[in-house]
């Protein structure tokens, strides 16, 4: 075994897990903490673009992938409350892939390669959180009340025909996204305002689901099979934050910073967090570097990759999702063949 000090990563989600590959991957020695267990599902889009896809072919992944049953998304649609967009080519092609096979997937890689994962644990008090080498990925950040404005839900359904491989529809104050992914299911994610969500949301998803697809998707969404094992919410979720800096403790992925989801680019940027801070923590487990020396290079990473990326997103976001109905918003969606290509490139 090594003499290098190792790496403690909290969290197993994909920017833990991606560090987790990448340090192991480099001969750093690295033990990974997930409160959970793996398999199981998550509120996600399920949807890798950007330079998501090509930090998974670089861990060597990706064809794994594929070959259990990922698709690559070629297409998309927009829909608002009165208008659609053409089906039209994606920029580029994305991953869409369950987050119940990605997450597998990724933690046997991880432990193939030596890694130590220990489910079901947690990290607590705050000597152990601050100790050199600790690593927080423990997933978004809930917000004061004031600030948690929104509310995500995620379910998966057999038998949903769509007229793209990613459709995007926007209501006032929401919007749900929907992706083909493995044995012909389609992943049902969405974000609405707090405000809005009924309170017997957990009994009524469906019909308000319904409700916030386009007139024309609607009858096909009734008629679909819903895996009801998948479903699941997630409250209390703020965005457009700037990333946490401290000189003690390392956050990746949405523990650091949070995108709104609406972007598509959420998973590559808790990808990117990791590669990114992989570089410092190399050269902090080989000796070669203080840690808060690692930290202050990787803060400055941070802000300067992401913050154009953030302030484009959160700008989005504030047109597609008020909470009336949006003139603007319709206009987007109606003319989405001349602008998509654009809003793609700046969110990436």
């Amino acid at each position: 075994m090594s003499s290098d000090p190792s790496i403690c990563v909290v969290g197993g989600g994909v920017a833990g897990l991606t560090l987790g590959i990448e340090l192991r991957r480099q001969g750093v020695q690295v033990e990974l903490l997930e409160a959970g267990s793996y398999p199981r599902h998550r509120v996600c889009g399920e949807f890798i673009s950007g330079a998501g896809t090509g930090i998974l072919r670089q861990l060597g992944i990706y064809q794994q992938m594929l070959d259990a049953g990922g698709i690559e998304a070629e297409t998309m649609r927009l829909y608002g409350q009165r208008h659609r967009s053409p089906v039209l080519p994606m920029p580029e092609a994305a991953l869409c892939i369950s987050r119940y096979r990605m997450d597998r997937i990724m933690a046997d890689a991880y432990l193939s390669l030596g890694g130590v994962l220990r489910q079901g644990s947690r990290v607590t008090g705050k000597d152990a959180l601050a100790r050199e080498g600790m690593v927080m990925a423990t997933g978004k950040r809930m917000g004061p009340h004031q600030n948690a404005t929104h509310l995500g839900f995620k379910v998966h359904a057999q038998g949903l025909e769509l007229a793209a491989d990613l459709e995007l529809h926007f209501a006032p104050g929401a919007y749900v996204g929907l992706c083909r992914i493995e044995n012909g299911l389609v992943n049902v994610c969405g974000l609405v305002s707090e405000r809005l969500a009924p309170r017997d949301l957990r009994y009524t998803w469906r019909s308000f689901i319904g409700s916030l697809l386009h007139p024309s998707c609607r009858e096909a969404f009734d008629a679909a099979i819903m895996d009801t094992t998948s479903l699941c919410f997630s409250a209390g979720l703020h965005y457009g934050l700037k990333p946490v800096l401290n000189d003690q403790s390392l956050y990746i992925g949405d523990r650091s910073l949070s995108i709104p989801p609406l972007s598509g680019n959420g998973m590559s940027i808790g990808m990117e967090t990791s590669m990114m801070a992989s570089r410092q923590l190399i050269a902090f487990a080989r000796g070669t570097r203080p840690w808060k020396d690692a930290l202050g290079r990787i803060q400055k990473d941070y802000y300067r990759r992401f913050r154009s990326r953030l302030v484009w997103a959160g700008g989005l976001q504030s047109l597609m999702l008020p909470m009336r109905h949006n003139l603007l918003r319709e206009w987007t969606v109606a003319c989405a063949k001349w602008h998509y290509r654009f809003l793609y490139r700046v969110t990436r």
